[in-house]
């Protein structure tokens, strides 16, 4: 009798008890940017979890790669920690960096009541040292003068400040003239490793000329990335000089 009644206090006071959750994810959440080799940290609501945890990177851009953290031979860190710091890329002495791209993570729960149980829901994106160009500059447009009387309207864009912080591309970049918020040319095509020129010289139309001359709308040119996004965008100063025939 005294062994049952033992037993039903022990069931009572379990039941009394708060069973454990899964960790919240806090961040990343939204495809947030983070630059290969930066420090930066996962965060989570532990919620009562007493386990330690584990975080799975894995790629869904149409890549395949994906790693497990913390790397081999290191401890698997508190659920109670609530955070877990990341140098971006790293997947363990050894073995090649994550590439830039764009990821999602899950957190495994090990240990306690929810051994084996995941929480899922982190995105984030790992941009290349390129992105820390800044994100806006103002690069000249430099005019042939006299004006050539032939239909050629060709005007220079002077990329020597972009030139210098691209030094060496890490990811293929796209360059393109906007007008109004609108791609209306592209002007070149640039391959990991290669070097931007110092200039660019569109082709353009008589209105387009004109009203990039006379100021009459608005024209930037656009550097873009990985599926057309806008690394950075740089407006256009008309500067008349004498250019080299």
């Amino acid at each position: 009798m005294k062994l049952w009644a033992t037993i039903m206090a022990f069931m009572l006071l379990a039941a009394l008890l708060p069973a454990e959750t899964k960790v919240t994810i806090t961040s990343p959440v939204s495809g947030e940017d983070w630059m290969l080799g930066s420090t930066q940290r996962f965060t989570w609501n532990s919620n009562g979890y007493t386990g330690t945890v584990m975080i799975e990177v894995g790629r869904i851009d149409g890549g395949t790669e994906y790693c497990s953290l913390p790397p081999g031979g290191h401890p698997y860190p508190p659920a109670a920690n609530e955070f877990y710091q990341w140098k971006v890329g790293d997947t363990g002495p050894g073995n090649p960096p994550l590439p830039p791209g764009e990821y999602s993570f899950s957190i495994y729960h090990m240990g306690g009541d929810i051994d084996g149980s995941w929480s899922l829901g982190g995105r984030f994106t790992i941009t290349s040292v390129i992105s820390q160009i800044p994100k806006y500059k103002i690069l000249r447009i430099m005019y042939r003068l006299p004006f050539p009387p032939d239909p050629c309207l060709c005007p220079e864009f002077d990329l020597k400040p972009l030139g210098e912080v691209f030094a060496e591309l890490k990811s293929p970049v796209r360059i393109v003239l906007m007008k109004n918020g609108r791609q209306i040319q592209e002007l070149g095509n640039f391959a990991k490793g290669s070097r931007l020129p110092a200039s660019l010289k569109p082709m353009l139309s008589q209105k387009d000329f004109d009203q990039l001359k006379g100021g009459k709308a608005k024209f930037t040119l656009a550097v873009l990335g990985a599926h057309g996004k806008i690394l950075s965008e740089h407006a256009l100063e008309n500067q008349l000089i004498q250019l080299k025939r």
